[in-house]
């Protein structure tokens, strides 16, 4: 099974734990800034807790379209660290527009790390929105940022900074693989994980120490 449909099972396992243990089991892995320097595993374990099912529908839904398109291109290791990078960038886009005991959850920082490294690596890749307008990727995905950066401050439920600092991610991560050529084909999904962890690691405790209660 290739990176992203295992990514897509470990968040349909961690819902379903969601829905058996209850609130208490999703509150121990949801991203509150004001936790992080104690528990900063939680700048990861938010990305695979969802609020609801359409939540999660949607979101894999779109990890499977985009996420294979990605990964089929540049391979699993890369994949799995821009997907992971790119979560945490989202995350701490999140956290310099909240407060320490906002909270979030969910895929889409990542995922918007897809839309962004797609947006480089595919251009061209043919995109039909609402089931049938085709447009190219570019349009699309750049489209789509640029929706989240106007609606930056709504007074909504929906973390329009971690989409559009994830999206960054993604890009500014593609940038470097368009650089450095084969040598980024060499990334493991060993060294994606490592490298992920330890800039997850660094992010969490920073926005952990100045949030701290």
């Amino acid at each position: 099974m290739n990176i992203t449909n295992s990514l897509i099972l470990l968040c349909v396992f961690f819902f379903i734990f969601q829905s058996v243990l209850g609130p208490e089991f999703t509150e121990v892995g949801v991203l509150y800034s004001g936790d992080l320097f104690s528990e900063p595993w939680r700048i990861f374990t938010s990305m695979f807790l969802h609020g609801d099912f359409n939540h999660l529908l949607f979101n894999m839904f779109a990890l499977f379209i985009f996420g294979n398109a990605l990964e089929r291109r540049i391979g699993g290791g890369l994949f799995l660290l821009i997907y992971l990078v790119s979560g945490v960038i989202g995350g701490a886009g999140f956290m310099m527009f909240s407060g320490p005991y906002e909270g979030a959850l969910g895929a889409s920082g990542a995922i918007f790390g897809v839309f962004g490294a797609l947006v480089i690596i595919a251009p061209n890749m043919v995109v039909y929105l609402f089931g049938g307008i085709p447009m190219p990727m570019y349009v699309f995905g750049l489209g789509y940022a640029l929706l989240e950066l106007f609606a930056l401050g709504n007074a909504d439920s929906i973390a329009h900074s971690a989409h559009l600092l994830g999206f960054i991610g993604g890009f500014g991560l593609i940038g470097i693989y368009e650089r450095r050529g084969e040598l980024a084909l060499s990334i493991t999904v060993d060294k994606a994980i490592l490298v992920s962890a330890v800039f997850g690691l660094v992010v969490a405790l920073i926005f952990g120490y100045i949030n701290m209660g």
